[in-house]
């Protein structure tokens, strides 16, 4: 119910870290702010990276470990405001934008491999590494 963090994923064979899923619950306060409801759990701000940078790196370190030159996620179309924050987050931290995954014939193989609409998004893991591990080993950094 009040999961603070899972993320899952795989190596392809082609070397692309496949980012499947990642969720983060509790104290990000969209679901509330959407329902007009007010949340009386206070919780310190996680600054513009949080969690998901930390779940981010972890998953990075495992697909630089077997051999991955590319990350490849989907910021998933459930709700257009959240989708919105998806893909600025994750522009933000190195991806970018590579093509809409929506309902069309022409994006069935994206479906089939993503299970859903959004926009594929894909960064250099090693790029990704060198620019945020810094981050992510400093005890300061507020991630931990």
């Amino acid at each position: 119910r009040d999961l603070l963090g899972y993320t899952n994923g795989f190596v392809q064979p082609g070397g692309v870290l496949h980012l499947d899923t990642m969720q983060i619950r509790r104290f990000s306060g969209y679901w509330a702010k959407k329902r007009g409801a007010r949340s009386e759990l206070k919780a310190p701000s996680p600054g513009i990276y949080g969690l998901g940078m930390l779940l981010g790196g972890a998953a990075a370190c495992f697909g630089n470990e077997w051999g991955s030159q590319r990350a490849e996620l989907l910021a998933i179309f459930d709700d257009d405001r959240q989708h919105q924050i998806l893909v600025r987050y994750y522009e933000r931290i190195g991806f970018k934008a590579v093509r809409e995954v929506g309902d069309s014939m022409s994006s069935l193989g994206d479906r089939l491999a993503w299970g859903g609409v959004g926009t594929l998004m894909e960064a250099d893991v090693d790029t990704w590494l060198r620019r945020f591990g810094p981050i992510m080993r400093d005890p300061g950094c507020g991630l931990l």
